[in-house]
């Protein structure tokens, strides 16, 4: 049975238009809401996030390399090579501190500077571990170098080497939960647009065949 005239040609044509100016509203209020959350994200993303963790990831190879280097100092015999290994290895730190005070400065998150403030708790074990060693090496006293080096460097350097880790962790998973929360807003918004253009395609084709 077919629906009365009036309904064909007035109320359900109505009804529909009605239908599309409220997707339509849900749209705009969902993109006027969404649109700040997704900068915040993509700002985590592009400016926070990907700088951070590259930076961090960075730090930790300097921190191996440099670890290797004061082993290296041991198995110099010649007086003016270990004194040249020195230098570079003091140089090599003085660029280490700087790079974790550049990367301090773009930290504002409370989880970000707590784990900040154990890597450099850990640092600070490490640089006084090497203040303890390098004196001996300087004086040639390979049995007492050797011994700092096993009993107080090494086991400092593996927790430098844990903080710095548990870092990039944090900063990698932010970094990931920032572009799915990005990708979910546009997710949403996108959703809401193809219902908008469905129904406004159904009440054309309804009002073209009535």
């Amino acid at each position: 049975m077919n629906p009365p005239k009036h309904w064909r040609t007035g109320t359900l044509p109505g009804i529909a238009f009605a239908l599309v100016a409220l997707l339509m509203l849900a749209l705009a209020v969902s993109a006027r809401l969404g649109l700040p959350a997704w900068r915040r994200h993509m700002d985590v993303l592009l400016h926070g996030g990907a700088a951070q963790v590259s930076l961090v990831r960075g730090l930790g190879h300097d921190l191996n390399r440099h670890a290797g280097a004061v082993r290296d100092l041991l198995a110099l015999d010649d007086e003016a090579q270990r004194e040249q290994q020195i230098a570079r290895l003091l140089a090599s730190r003085e660029h280490i501190a700087q790079a974790w005070e550049d990367l301090r400065g773009r930290l504002s998150a409370a989880q970000d500077l707590e784990l900040f403030q154990q890597v450099q708790q850990a640092r600070a074990g490490f640089t006084a571990a090497e203040d303890e060693l390098l004196p001996l090496v300087r004086a040639a006293d390979r049995d007492g170098a050797r011994r700092v080096l096993l009993d107080v460097l090494r086991p400092r350097q593996l927790a430098y080497q844990k903080s710095v880790e548990a870092l990039t962790r944090w900063q990698e998973q932010r970094m990931e939960a920032a572009s799915e929360a990005a990708a979910a807003v546009m997710e949403r918004v996108a959703m809401l647009a193809l219902g908008v253009a469905a129904l406004g395609i159904a009440v054309a084709v309804a009002r073209w065949r009535h």
